[in-house]
Formats: C-alpha cells, sequence, structure tokens
C-alpha cells in the first residue's frame, strides 16, 4: 500500500505541478517493479516505458541504464515472441526493500 501510494502521491505531484520539473523515469520505473514484484504480475518494457514518463528513447536508456547496474532483466515473454517483460534482479528487490523504510520513515 505505501508503494502505490507513492506512485499516487508522485502522479498527483506532476499533475498539479507538472511532469516536466520532476522527470525521474527511472525511479518510477524501479517503483512500478517493485510492486509488481509484491503483487507478482508482468510488467511488458513497451508498458514500463509508458508509467515512467519519460519519452520511450529516454526510458529505454533508463532501463539499459538499471540492467547494467545489475537492478533488472529483461526477459522475452514466453507466450508472446514481439513482447519483452522486465523484472527486478534479487539484488534490485533487497536494495528497493532497504530502501523503502528509510522513505517511509515518518
Amino acid at each position: 500500500d505505501h508503494v502505490k501510494g507513492l506512485i499516487k502521491s508522485m502522479q498527483h505531484r506532476n499533475a498539479v505541478l507538472g511532469a516536466g520539473l520532476f522527470i525521474e523515469p527511472a525511479w518510477v520505473m524501479l517503483l512500478e517493479l517493485y510492486l509488481a514484484h509484491l503483487e507478482k504480475v508482468r510488467i511488458s518494457v513497451s508498458s514500463l516505458c509508458v508509467s515512467s514518463g519519460a519519452t520511450h528513447a529516454t526510458a529505454l536508456r533508463r532501463i539499459d541504464d538499471l540492467t547494467k547496474l545489475g537492478l533488472v532483466v529483461r526477459k522475452n515473454d514466453e507466450s508472446d515472441k514481439r513482447r519483452a517483460n522486465i523484472f527486478l534482479t534479487t539484488e534490485g528487490v533487497e536494495k528497493i526493500s532497504r530502501l523503502l523504510p528509510e522513505i517511509f520513515k515518518t
């Protein structure tokens, strides 16, 4: 619930103040992927690009950056060869799990 709330508050902030001021696609993607991990759902690369709020090209570059850091991994969708899904790695889950309690401290 906290992660969903954080994502929603960022979306609300962007709607009120303008997304151009707060473009942080890598962080948004990590939160979306962490939520997907918790809910045990898959996210396609294209859906993640859209949810990042950045241009498709920028989002793909951030995915490449996150991949190089060992935080995410792309896997071809077995049921649809045209689509690739993206997941947090074990290291990515561990790092986000350690980071979020600090963010949610009151």
